[in-house]
């Protein structure tokens, strides 16, 4: 079997390749800079768990993180606008059902 090349849908096409990924340091940099949030330890837990940002692995050790993907992320966890803690409250959220 000659050697042949696996195609999958998430694999970088030409048009997608960043020439800018960033290492899981520079990644949580940027969070906290642009975000306010955000670790390599965080990111780190995310990666083995899940629920954080798509990365790319470089071997086996090494991730890379999109810029575009980070703020997406980011931006998909931030919360509404409020103007006090007690906006919370009005939308009938109840703190007692989440322990």
């Amino acid at each position: 079997m000659a050697s042949q090349a696996l195609h999958c849908d998430t694999a970088p096409t030409r048009e997608r390749v960043s020439n800018n990924y960033l290492r899981r340091k520079e990644a949580a940099a940027r969070l906290r800079e642009k975000f306010g949030f955000g670790s390599t330890a965080t990111l780190n837990k995310l990666a083995c768990i899940g629920g954080g940002p798509p990365f790319r692995k470089v071997g086996s050790r090494v991730a890379l993180y999109d810029p575009t993907d980070l703020d997406d992320w980011a931006i998909s966890k931030l919360g509404r606008p409020q103007t006090s803690t007690s906006d919370v409250l009005a939308t009938g959220f109840n703190p007692k059902e989440c322990a």
